[in-house]
Parts: structure tokens; C-alpha cells; sequence
């Protein structure tokens, strides 16, 4: 595991092969340097994107051989790589073998199996791991210095109370707490009582009542969140980061082993324990993999520009279902 800082210590000399993977705050921050130190000037013509789980080899190549504008480098940039088949690794191994020099690739995801990676002689590899306990508390206290605040550990730990492990949620709460103190630096506890715990409690009763498959009160729990300003984009991550957490508990479950290894495991406040073990215990396997595949399937019908509140009301209708759907 690394760190940003780490990552870009590392950086040196532009490199043909990029590949991040793991928690994605850390690796969308380690993304945001890396994109400056290969693309300073002239971004929007110099990068192309492409998606795992529509990835077009024909295309990728097509773009591999086109020169930069300018005297700068092309950069092709392969987002959700963990969707990249292992048929397509086969065939894009000779490809990455011959990388023009003016270009460099990344590989941006959850998780990537080293196994299908073709062999290559230059590439900087970078897993980033989740924050928890102490750590965490120190990030968030090194977050809020570079906000120009003082948050002490009392008022970092009730964050993580709040918000979990999420670093994009905890890392956009520190920046309402910073707006909400103005030129005070010192964010006390109270302070963190009065803006973050209410906007909690929204969330919590969404994916509490998604997770529990009460359909109304998810409804009105999910028009409570959009009336208060939150980004589409940010409301599927946190029904995402639910879902998986069921997911993986659902296996530990079968695992074994005390509520106390479950708490460490899955990074969640004992406190909220009970009830995702409740959750977990009314959904079979399938529902849970179907849930799972409704997520994807919403990301990327607003990635494509589908209407968001509307993909983000089905969702939530399917993933109350207590059977399989039809349709999409």
C-alpha cells in the first residue's frame, strides 16, 4: 500500500504505464497530480478517456498511434479498469508492449489481478488502502491544517462517527466546516453536531431504509438528500459503498467470528452493526448481486447522460425489491 505523498515522490521521469488502484479518494487525488505532471498545458486535447466496462480496443489503439498537440504528450486514461475482461488483456498486451514514446497510459480502478496484466518494463504501480482508526484521525487533522483550521481529535473522531471511513464524504465535510467557521480556525465538536450530524442523518436514513427494503420511506428519504443540495454522483457512491459493505458482510457472516472482528472488518461504527446485520439477513446472495449490478448499471446511465434523479428513483425502487426485476 502507498500513499499520495509516496506516489508523488515517486513520480521522476514521464512513464509509458500508469496503474492506480484501491480506496478511491487517495487514488482520484494521486490521479489529479499525475494528470498535471504529464499534462501541464493543454489537457483537453491531449486526453482521451476510455471505460472498462465499454472498452474498445480498436479505439484505444487508434488513439495510442495519434500525435499530441503540440509539443507536449497524449495521455489515454482507462477509468473503471476492474471492468477490462481477461479476453482484452490478451490482446492488449502486445499493444502495451509498443507504447510511443510521447505517450503515456493510465489504468485508474477499484482492482486490478497483477495476473492478466501483460508483463511491461516501465510502469509505476500504486494501491492505495483504506484510512481507519488513528490514521484516519491524522489525515483528517493533516486535511483540516491545509484548510487553514485546527480540528482536534475529539471533533475527528465524532466525524468518523458520522461519516465512517468515506474520505470523499469526510474530505467534503471538512471543507462545509471550514465555510461554516469562516475566520474562527479552531473546529470544535459542537461545530461538527451542528452541520455535519444533520446531514447524517439524511443519508443514514436513506441507505437504512434502502437496506431495510422499505420502499416509501426510501422514496422520501432519497427527495430529503437531493433538497439538500447533494451531488447525484455523491448520493450513488454512498448507496454503492452501503452495497458493498452488505456485500462483504454477508460474507463474513458465513466466515465466522465475533461482532467485534466484523466492526474492524468492514470499518463500520459498532454501533450501526445490528443493522446491517439485519439487512443482510432478509437478502439472499442473488439479491445482493443483483443490487450490486443495479449500481453499475445506474453509474453508467448518468454517465451517459440519463436523466439522474429519475436512474437514481429506479434504483432505489430495485434495490427495495425484496425478487428479481425485469427491464431495466
Amino acid at each position: 500500500m502507498t500513499t499520495v505523498q509516496e506516489f508523488v515522490g515517486n513520480l521522476g521521469s514521464p512513464l509509458p504505464l500508469y496503474f492506480l488502484v484501491g480506496e478511491p479518494f487517495q487514488r482520484e487525488e494521486a490521479l489529479r497530480y499525475l494528470l498535471d505532471f504529464l499534462l501541464p498545458e493543454a489537457r483537453d486535447l491531449n486526453l482521451d478517456l476510455f471505460w472498462g466496462d465499454e472498452f474498445d480496443i480498436s479505439a484505444f489503439a487508434s488513439s495510442l498511434r495519434s500525435l499530441p498537440m503540440g509539443s507536449g504528450r497524449r495521455v489515454l486514461l482507462v477509468r473503471s479498469c476492474e471492468w477490462v475482461g481477461r479476453d482484452t488483456w490478451r490482446r492488449l498486451s502486445p499493444v502495451l508492449g509498443d507504447i510511443p514514446n510521447h505517450v503515456s497510459v493510465i489504468f485508474s480502478g477499484e482492482k486490478l489481478d497483477r495476473k492478466l496484466v501483460p508483463e511491461v518494463k516501465e510502469a509505476l504501480w500504486a494501491e492505495f488502502g483504506p484510512l481507519r482508526g488513528r490514521k484516519l484521525v491524522r489525515w483528517l487533522i493533516e486535511r483540516a491544517k491545509e484548510l487553514g483550521k485546527e480540528l482536534p481529535r475529539e471533533a475527528a473522531e465524532l466525524l468518523t462517527v458520522y461519516l465512517g471511513e468515506d474520505l470523499t464524504a469526510l474530505a467534503g465535510e471538512l471543507e462545509k466546516l471550514s465555510s461554516y467557521l469562516g475566520r474562527r480556525r479552531r473546529i470544535e465538536a459542537k461545530d461538527v453536531q451542528e452541520v455535519t450530524g444533520a446531514w447524517a442523518v439524511r443519508t443514514f436514513q436513506l441507505t437504512d431504509a434502502v437496506g431495510g427494503k422499505d420502499l416509501a420511506r426510501a422514496a422520501s428519504s432519497l427527495r430529503s438528500v437531493l433538497e439538500s443540495g447533494q451531488p447525484v454522483n455523491f448520493v450513488l457512491a454512498i448507496l454503492r459503498k452501503h452495497w458493498e459493505t452488505l456485500a462483504r458482510l454477508k460474507v463474513k457472516i458465513k466466515e465466522g467470528g465475533s461482532k467485534s472482528k466484523l466492526t474492524a472488518d468492514l470499518g463500520v461504527h459498532p454501533y450501526f452493526l445490528d443493522g446491517y446485520i439485519d439487512q443482510v439477513e432478509v437478502r439472499s446472495d442473488d439479491e445482493i448481486a443483483l443490487g450490486m449490478d443495479a449500481i453499475v448499471e445506474a453509474e453508467h446511465k448518468v454517465r451517459s447522460g440519463g436523466d439522474p434523479e429519475a436512474v437514481l428513483n429506479v434504483l432505489v425502487w430495485k434495490l427495495c425489491r425484496s425478487r428479481k426485476w425485469r427491464g431495466s
